[in-house]
């Protein structure tokens, strides 16, 4: 009985659970300047936090709007940023043309040349660099980032490293890199190794599954409007990642959703404006006695676009095996009524 309540405390030791905390002060870390009164630091072009509750903060005590404009302000560059910019240089060659003015066959015509074109260089040199990369579901088609993180990507620098309790992390399309001493002249070193070097300080996981598996995903058609201009679709997906280290392993349990509207062009682009609600849980098990069950509640309520993480698992032992069941997620985009998505139950 003994030894059972001892594994009932270290589960609950190894699961954690994202919470909310108060607000800091927003400084530049090389010189402890206050910049204004939220909570940004900065230091080489690294986001830096004291801990993940001081991430988490963030979600609740500003917007994605809000944090944006406060990075520029810092000189801070995100991986997101870089795909918004890729995005929005895509859509800059219509910018010299006047829809309202020209027939069908002359926007298809526009439409065909910009295809001729390809890609701007912008955009070209973020994929050459392995960051970005074409994503195409059905009639969508789009960019996306590379990178694979349990951090929200819009506080993963260009690297896609971030410092989190004096640990720098790096996030790749297949690792995750730990420079566990903090060190920031060892970060070019971080960036060429692949593999753990405990006289460096680094600790490498290998992503388990790759990109195809271990998720489900449902498309809905809000409003179809003939699948015309004007009509709109939510993309939503469950998704379940493992990273594993030489002495532990690390789950991601989280939701991507888009919100794409058809433009004049015909093409499906992203919609950030829209409004989208989720809510849903899900319940975790682990493979050793006494198989405890743990019930998750979630919600978001889109504040911050990309961080729909339900929850991560940190330093889960080798030994054991993670079951994810009895999911359920309703998605609501403005006053429509929305979708669910029930994912597979799964163990890894």
């Amino acid at each position: 009985m003994r030894s059972s309540k001892i594994i009932l405390i270290l589960l609950l030791g190894i699961f954690v659970v994202f919470q909310s905390c108060e607000k800091k002060a927003l400084i530049d870390v090389d010189d402890k300047e206050i910049i204004n009164d939220d909570d940004i630091a900065v230091k080489n072009g690294m986001l830096v936090f004291e801990n993940i509750e001081e991430i988490n903060g963030l979600f609740s005590q500003m917007s994605e709007e809000d944090f944006k404009d406060r990075q520029t302000t810092v000189g801070f560059v995100s991986l997101k940023g870089i795909l918004e910019q890729a995005l929005k240089e895509e859509e800059s060659y219509y910018e010299q043309f006047d829809p309202t003015t020209m027939t069908k066959e002359e926007i298809a015509k526009v439409v065909k040349e910009k295809e001729m074109l390809g890609y701007t260089e912008f955009t070209k040199k973020y994929i050459d660099l392995g960051i970005i990369r074409p994503y195409t579901n059905d009639d969508i088609s789009s960019l996306e980032l590379t990178v694979v993180s349990w951090v929200n990507i819009r506080f993963l620098n260009i690297d896609g490293m971030v410092m989190i309790d004096n640990v720098i992390y790096q996030f790749t399309a297949t690792q995750c890199k730990k420079l566990t001493d903090g060190d920031f002249s060892k970060i070019a070193f971080l960036k060429q190794t692949t593999k753990d070097n405990t006289s460096q300080s680094i600790l490498v996981g290998n992503l388990f599954n790759n990109l195809k598996d271990y998720h489900q995903r449902i498309d809905y058609d809000y409003k179809q409007n003939g699948n015309n201009w004007g009509s709109e679709k939510i993309e939503a997906e469950v998704w379940i990642r493992r990273w594993d280290f030489s002495s532990h392993k690390q789950y991601l349990y989280y939701l991507r959703y888009r919100n794409y509207r058809k433009n004049i062009w015909g093409n499906w682009k992203e919609d950030n404006d829209a409004d989208t609600d989720i809510t849903g849980s899900v319940k975790v098990k682990y493979n050793v006695k006494p198989y405890p069950i743990y019930s998750i509640n979630y919600s978001h309520d889109n504040l911050w676009a990309d961080n729909p993480h339900v929850y991560n698992l940190y330093n889960v032992p080798l030994s054991y095996t993670v079951t994810f069941l009895d999911g359920v997620f309703y998605f609501k985009r403005d006053q429509v009524n929305g979708l669910y998505l029930y994912p597979p139950d799964k163990t890894l």
